[in-house]
């Protein structure tokens, strides 16, 4: 069923065929390599599985040109020198995910990576139909401010939202087009901390963002929650949308770094959450 049905639990089940050859080994070894014939067969069956995927992966990319750096420089080039650190990408998915290789390399935050398990619950919509404003509030939601949609072949998460961006009833507005992509802005985009007077994001790294915040008061923070998250002043709690929601209890810049620490990992364990209380 996980070859017919493509879902984010038969990819989880699927990917063992990544591992057949050590497991198949590891099982016959054990049965002292007897019986011969049946040995052979399940040797054979589990090089085949782990084999013709690889196999399979090597002729896709050699046939998609989006597999290539070169085919994402002119997106690289434009969101260089107009996206700040307020602010993420979303890249309409590709059948490859070439889109979360390349463009991370380069420095750019994407709204979502090609791990289809952490597509749930935030991302949820995009795997049914939708319309303009949901997928904007979705977009604002995580501090979108611009959608790169390339000509390759979409991942079957994306082929919802390719409709509704060339339909162009999706409310983005054009800003660049290439031969390959096309890059789209979007109305009044939110940035990734949300708050009292003007925040803004100063450095937006994989594992921490400096905030520079005006006051003191709450600021919710587009990034999932996790008790794993610490601010260099103030706390930090679970908001309703499951993102970071920051206390901080005065103005100025902000540290907030992800790093699992002995503390946080036993009480993550034992489901106590860090929240701001005491």
């Amino acid at each position: 069923m996980i070859f017919v049905f493509p879902t984010s639990v038969g990819e989880g089940v699927a990917r063992f065929r990544l591992v057949a050859i050590p497991i198949a080994v590891l099982a016959l070894s054990l049965r002292s390599w007897r019986p011969r014939p049946i040995v052979f067969v399940a040797l054979a069956l589990a090089v085949s599985w782990n084999v013709s995927s690889l196999a399979a992966t090597v002729a896709e990319s050699a046939d998609d040109p989006a597999a290539n750096a070169s085919y994402w420089q002119p997106a690289i080039g434009f969101l260089r020198a107009h996206l700040s650190p307020s602010y993420r990408v979303e890249a309409v998915d590709t059948a490859g995910h070439w889109p979360a290789v390349y463009l991370p390399r380069a420095g750019i935050p994407l709204a979502r990576g090609w791990f289809r398990q952490n597509d749930f619950p935030q991302n949820r919509m995009l795997y049914d139909s939708f319309g303009r404003a949901a997928y904007l509030s979705w977009l604002r939601g995580l501090g979108v401010r611009y959608v790169v949609l390339s000509t390759a072949r979409p991942d079957y998460s994306a082929r919802e939202e390719r409709r509704l961006i060339q339909s162009g009833d999706s409310g983005l507005g054009l800003v660049f087009r290439s031969s390959n992509l096309a890059i789209y802005e979007v109305p009044s985009p939110r940035t990734i901390v949300v708050g009292r007077g003007h925040p803004r994001v100063v450095v937006l790294q994989t594992a921490r963002l400096l905030l520079d915040l005006d006051r003191a008061g709450n600021y919710r923070v587009a990034v999932r929650y996790s008790p794993y998250w610490s601010p260099s002043s103030g706390c930090v709690s679970e908001s309703s949308d499951g993102m970071v929601l920051l206390h901080a209890q005065q103005p100025g810049r902000v540290w907030l770094r992800f790093a699992v620490k002995a503390r946080t990992a036993l009480e993550a364990v034992a489901g106590i959450e860090p929240g701001c209380g005491g």
